[in-house]
């Protein structure tokens, strides 16, 4: 039995329904940044399906056909806010499985996905029933359609190697994963001439925005405010300026991060050690505690790694508890200096997830994006308050992979890892604390630039290890999915400018 025997005698309106499938993602995203490119082609299915209704079989097969494609561009635009491009699938196919599984689950549950999911099965089951046109509208149909698609010429739509062969850039991401993982791998690290007695933590965080900690105003007695006045004492710590971050991704920042490289360096920065991985070359104990995926970077220079439990990552608190493990084992290492690395999952999406009671709680993305990043406060706080009570010099650096963009913005541009870049994503904060013992280890710079390079972070780690003289960098270039570009095309924290 046919279910078509169900369903209504639609078959005249069938070219309307493989419209919709193809448009649904335009009408539903109108508030999103849009580009004309995607729209044209829309259209040009539109007037196909107008001028030569009795190729609507042809019709059914490339809309079936292609469903993955129309899905990804739903959920992208649902998720991201700005339009998928061949950079965005690179990102995609590119990026960690835990941040895939979680935009794909965002996108699923998206109102427009399942419309979009409705659309296409209707044009699936339907029936049609062929006709033919009257000579002038095929006329007619045919010049709008290859105006549309001159058009979509014209705006290189076509005409880009990685979208007319978009399988290569899925071959380009397996090649690079193959290249690191089964050929290279990393260099062996040089040792550092001299790493200083003490316990050093650099702390990567994940999604935090520079006007989180130190631009909007902190409620009174928050964690926020906490680490705010305790970073104004230059006895205890003190901030960066404004960082650029290096790239927009998780997996494309910390490893030039880490390597302390520019992003014109990315490809040496693949296999280049870290600075964590020099100290423990010149015999530094070193740990890694990480509440995201290790894919995220590889380096065999841990004497000791402490994976993130299994499914979803709990909020960071857990953090604290291995820190307290690892420290409480210190008197029986002597003098041995202790270098750690601290990943935090701190306010990647699903914010509401990022910190204890979020799933139960009532509000909106904003607002649990802002308590996501006071719980991160109140763990840095927790490390801090531990280095605080030893008794040898205790440092710990911070800084965000990158930032986040967020719908009180007004940029249309959400989250991260886009093609399509917004300021919220670039400016990060960076800082540097310290217990009495290892104040002599950072002493404010007399002058700093106005923005800083993602690598100064690195730097200033590495001067804490070391000894040697901070010189910061001045903010450069981000890298993103269309290639990299000037931190100062993005104006400082007035996100509502960056619309485009």
């Amino acid at each position: 039995m046919k279910l078509s025997n169900y369903l209504p005698k639609t078959e005249r309106a069938y070219p309307w329904w493989v419209a919709a499938a193809w448009c649904w993602p335009l009408l539903a995203n109108a508030g999103h940044v849009v580009s004309h490119r995607e729209s044209l082609l829309s259209l040009s299915i539109l007037c196909g399906l107008v001028a030569y209704p009795h190729r609507v079989n042809l019709f059914r097969a490339m809309t079936v056909l292609l469903s993955p494609a129309l899905l990804y561009w739903t959920a992208f635009l649902a998720v991201m806010g700005g339009f998928p491009s061949a950079a965005a699938v690179q990102a995609a196919v590119g990026t960690t499985a835990s941040e895939l599984r979680d935009g794909m689950g965002l996108g699923l549950a998206h109102a427009t996905v399942l419309v979009e999911l409705v659309l296409l099965t209707m044009v699936l089951v339907l029936p049609t029933r062929p006709r033919t046109p009257p000579a002038w509208h095929r006329l007619a149909g045919t010049l709008a359609f290859v105006s549309l698609a001159g058009a979509c010429v014209h705006t290189r739509l076509l005409t880009s190697p990685a979208i007319a062969h978009p399988g290569l850039v899925a071959l380009e991401a397996v090649d690079s994963w193959v290249g690191f993982h089964l050929l290279q791998g990393r260099q062996a690290p040089t040792p550092l001439p001299h790493v200083r007695p003490g316990v050093f933590v650099f702390v990567v965080g994940e999604s935090a925005r520079w006007d989180a900690f130190f631009g909007q105003e902190a409620a009174p007695g928050s964690s926020v405010e906490r680490l705010r006045n305790r970073l104004k004492d230059p006895s205890q710590g003190w901030s960066l300026p404004p960082v650029c971050a290096s790239a927009n991704g998780t997996y494309r920042s910390v490893p030039l991060l880490l390597t302390g490289y520019s992003p014109a360096e990315a490809s040496a920065a693949s296999t280049a050690p870290s600075w964590i991985g020099r100290a423990w070359s010149a015999g530094a104990r070193t740990v890694r505690l990480s509440n995201q995926s290790l894919d995220v970077y590889t380096e065999n220079v841990f004497d000791t790694v402490v994976p993130p439990p299994q499914g979803t990552a709990p909020p960071d608190g857990w953090l604290v508890t291995a820190l307290d493990k690892e420290l409480s084992q210190r008197p029986a290492r002597g003098t041995q200096p202790l270098v750690i690395l601290l990943h935090l999952t701190q306010a990647h999406f699903e914010y509401f997830r990022r910190y204890p009671g979020g799933e139960s709680a009532q509000r909106t993305e904003d607002e649990h994006y802002d308590q996501a990043i006071e719980y991160s406060a109140k763990v840095l706080l927790d490390v801090m308050s531990r280095l605080d009570a030893l008794p040898e010099p205790g440092v710990l650096v911070f800084t965000s992979d990158h930032g986040e963009g967020l719908p009180r913005d007004g940029t249309g541009l959400l989250r991260h890892l886009g093609p399509d870049v917004s300021p919220a994503e670039v400016w990060v904060p960076g800082f540097i604390a310290y217990n009495r013992e290892g104040a002599a280890y950072a002493p404010l710079p007399e002058q700093q630039p106005p923005r800083v390079a993602h690598r100064s972070v690195t730097h200033l780690f590495g001067s804490a290890l070391t000894g040697e003289p901070f010189m910061p960098t001045g903010a450069d270039v981000i890298q993103t999915h269309k290639g990299t570009m000037s931190c100062g095309t993005f104006p400082l924290f007035d996100t509502h400018a960056s619309r485009r």
